[in-house]
């Protein structure tokens, strides 16, 4: 309850301010559409965790996957955050590959979320070959409304269902991703998806060597650190390349 007074309060007064309403008469309207809830949840999980196609380190594997997807939701979360200028306040929910925020409702958020939509669709379309989708929508909605916060949550959830036929859409018809592998090598041993450079003389790709690092690493380490930019190493996890972010493992404190 704290938080999402916290989130509707910070929202509303960036609201206000924007439209220089800072007023008690504006500020007690529950009728003006001064909110924006957003949500996004990735799509395709179940078949990305359990897609594992060799016996070889399927423990460890698994281990990452799940690992990678929690923190995936929360680096795009803050993402969003970042971009639109708003604060941890405004982040209602980020767990369970899904995450739901509050935003001011002003013109210029609406025009970012579509951006950051596109940008993301099209980083998860080129890195896992469409087999995870984000699928993130909004809906503006009144003090009213944010009341009875359940029913206005069904409203976004109702759209997300309807965002579920049509992944990738565009994507689809303007770059077929497997066309840009058949230059490539062999495929992977281990998922037997993802083909391997003819430059490389490894039997697994980039993702499966990844993932059994990482996978290894994760019972053993003590702090997780994220934040923009990149590290390379064999600790960290990127993410993106327009606006990077990492995740770093620690065994202790001194590696931070």
């Amino acid at each position: 309850h704290l938080k999402a007074t916290a989130a509707l309060a910070l929202a509303s007064y960036d609201y206000h301010v924007y439209h220089d309403s800072l007023d008690i008469k504006s500020v007690s309207n529950k009728d003006e559409q001064k909110f924006i809830l957003v949500s996004g949840t990735i799509e395709g999980i179940q078949k990305y965790i359990y897609s594992i196609e060799s016996d070889t380190s399927a423990a460890k594997k698994l281990r990452a996957k799940s690992f990678y997807l929690s923190i995936f939701t929360d680096v795009m979360a803050h993402r969003l955050l970042d971009e639109l200028n708003l604060t941890e306040a405004n982040l209602l929910l980020s767990a369970g590959s899904k995450f739901t925020l509050v935003a001011p409702n002003i013109p210029y958020i609406t025009d970012k979320i579509k951006s950051i939509k596109n940008e993301l669709e099209k980083y998860m379309y080129e890195n896992f070959s469409a087999e995870l989708f984000l699928n993130l929508d909004y809906c503006p909605c009144t003090g009213t409304e944010t009341i009875n916060f359940n029913e206005t949550l069904k409203s976004i959830n109702d759209r997300l269902e309807v965002n579920k036929f049509n992944r990738f859409s565009n994507l689809i018809i303007e770059n077929p991703i497997f066309q840009e592998q058949l230059n490539y090598g062999n495929l992977c041993t281990e998922c037997k998806k993802n083909h391997i450079p003819k430059s490389m003389k490894d039997s697994s790709c980039e993702h499966c060597s990844k993932e059994k690092k990482i996978g290894e690493l994760i019972p053993k380490i003590r702090f997780i650190v994220i934040g923009k930019g990149t590290v390379n190493d064999d600790k960290s996890i990127n993410f993106f390349s327009d606006t990077p972010y990492f995740c770093y493992l620690a065994k202790n404190i001194d590696e931070i």
